[in-house]
């Protein structure tokens, strides 16, 4: 199964739907906070890496959407996800994400999978059968689905830098869409007023172009496919 047009025209239905799902402790994992903030251009990204210095590490990741055929998981604001990188692959569930003025807020379970089988699983969701989760198990249990009944969203890849700033694991991030690249500076930190306040005044100082985040890096490739598929079944 692959994006259709019926899927993103039902994305604005969900997002106004009242949430009745409670999802289990295995699904909803930990809270995770998070600084996002927004870079105007490559040359303000380039002018921050400078300023942060050597990176501690570089991840070439390519990130993978899924939600059940009926918008079973996106109709309670959830999302499954496969990150692929170097030989590796994670799968996380999300769940019940806002961001407001930089500040991202979601529901969290992770956990690595066999990376050749959930490549399979991409090109066939049925494939998830033979894939060792916990929280997949969940996941399908949870919402009562097959994998078959799932549907492969596509998705974007991005570079991910990593840098330790302040005492913490700071990334900045090239994503790259079919609209274009967008560039972004992320932080997990249990103190996100404090560290936006701190990383405001750097990019301040240092002239770099920026803006507070207010959406996620999917909602931003879920908004792009629904342009796409409006302006493909409305050509001019």
């Amino acid at each position: 199964c692959v994006t259709s047009r019926r899927s993103f025209r039902a994305e604005p239905r969900f997002q106004k739907r009242k949430i009745q799902m409670n999802l289990s402790a295995t699904l909803t994992g930990h809270q995770e906070v998070e600084v996002k903030i927004q870079l105007e251009s490559q040359e303000d990204l380039e002018k921050l890496a400078k300023v942060l210095g050597s990176p501690k590490a570089v991840h070439e990741q390519e990130n993978i959407f899924f939600d059940g055929i009926h918008q079973e998981l996106s109709s309670q604001r959830a999302v499954l996800r496969f990150r692929f990188f170097g030989d590796k692959c994670v799968l996380t569930v999300k769940s019940q994400a806002r961001v407001v003025d930089g500040i991202m807020r979601a529901n969290e379970a992770e956990g690595e999978i066999d990376p050749m089988k959930a490549r399979a699983a991409v090109h066939n969701t049925a494939a998830m059968n033979d894939i060792d989760s916990d929280i997949l198990r969940a996941l399908l249990d949870e919402f009562k689905l097959e994998p078959s009944s799932l549907c492969c969203l596509g998705g974007f890849a991005n570079t991910r830098r990593v840098f330790d700033w302040n005492g913490l694991t700071l990334e900045l991030d090239q994503t790259k869409y079919e609209f274009g690249d967008t560039y972004e500076v992320e932080v997990e930190t249990p103190d996100p007023e404090k560290f936006r306040q701190q990383m405001e005044a750097l990019l301040s100082s240092h002239n770099i172009a920026y803006k507070l985040s207010d959406t996620t890096k999917f909602a931003r490739f879920i908004r792009a496919q629904m342009a796409k598929a409006s302006a493909a079944s409305n050509p001019s």
